[in-house]
């Protein structure tokens, strides 16, 4: 994070000129509401703080063609950061500039296919890049589909070991958190060379090693030439942490996981209260 903790813990805030400014936000829990939507408070500010000269980014663990529709809203042309940081899409081009890849062997991806059909409170989604694959379509991953708008398809299992050798992401819904970190445990005591990350309490991500928003961000900042930019990221989850260090301001919703609160520079109000708004209002110069 950047040298402003100091300022910040004084009570004053540090404003910046929106041409200056790079806002990078997270979706889910920060941006969109309690409804998975931009507010019209939202999109009215981001409008504004564009037409000042600021960049505003998404930053998801989505895959890109559930984000995408949210950057069409906004008007945005330039990259954005899906599938927490192994994939970089790009509005304008149509097109994906940059993948990670997660090998998952056979024997691992097996055990993960069994351990979808053994229990109903588990749900396993793995993305090739195109779609997005699964045992079987049970109840968690219907409710997904529906929150996020992506739809699936269930494979057999050699399609899904296939699939599995050069993946995007594997995302694991269990019914409950204690549920999602027990199977945290019980991967990395496999040790197959992945990241793991929860980007909801009962959402493991299992992700291409070394994979994380903060390393998308610097990749982005390298590409479009923010080298010299105020970076302001905003999340809510523990999959926003390295992106909200690598920023020079850190924001947490008031609505992220206490752990991220205590981790970032600065806490603003609940999503569902406007927060990208509010920030902007709060934190970019002549508004």
């Amino acid at each position: 994070m950047g040298a402003d903790m100091e300022t910040e813990e004084e009570g004053a805030v540090m404003r910046w000129p929106a041409s200056e400014t790079v806002i990078i936000s997270d979706l889910d829990g920060t941006l969109l509401d309690r409804q998975q939507q931009i507010s019209p408070e939202n999109a009215e500010a981001i409008a504004a703080f564009r037409k000042a000269g600021g960049t505003f980014v998404i930053a998801t663990g989505r895959p890109w063609t559930s984000a995408l529709p949210y950057a069409r809203q906004l008007e945005l042309e330039q990259p954005f950061i899906a599938g927490n940081g192994a994939q970089l899409y790009c509005p304008r081009k149509s097109a994906v500039l940059h993948t990670s890849r997660l090998s998952i062997q056979p024997e691992h991806s097996r055990w993960l296919y069994e351990q979808h059909l053994q229990d109903k409170g588990l749900g396993l989604l793995l993305y090739d890049g195109e779609q997005m694959l699964t045992p079987s379509r049970n109840d968690l991953i219907v409710r997904h589909e529906r929150k996020d708008n992506v739809p699936s398809k269930a494979v057999e299992l050699t399609k899904w070991q296939e699939a599995a050798l050069s993946a995007v992401k594997l995302l694991a819904i269990a019914a409950t958190p204690e549920m999602a970190e027990v199977l945290d445990y019980q991967w990395s005591r496999l040790r197959p060379g992945s990241t793991t990350v929860f980007s909801e309490s009962n959402y493991l991500e299992i992700l291409p090693d070394g994979c994380c928003k903060g390393n998308a961000l610097q990749q982005l900042v390298a590409l479009q030439g923010w080298q010299h930019k105020q970076l302001i990221a905003v999340g809510d989850q523990m999959n926003d942490a390295e992106l909200l260090e690598v920023a020079t301001l850190g924001i947490a919703t008031g609505n992220a996981v206490a752990e991220l609160q205590d981790r970032a520079d600065a806490v603003t109000i609940s999503h569902d209260r406007h927060a990208i708004a509010h920030i902007i209002k709060e934190r970019i110069a002549a508004f």
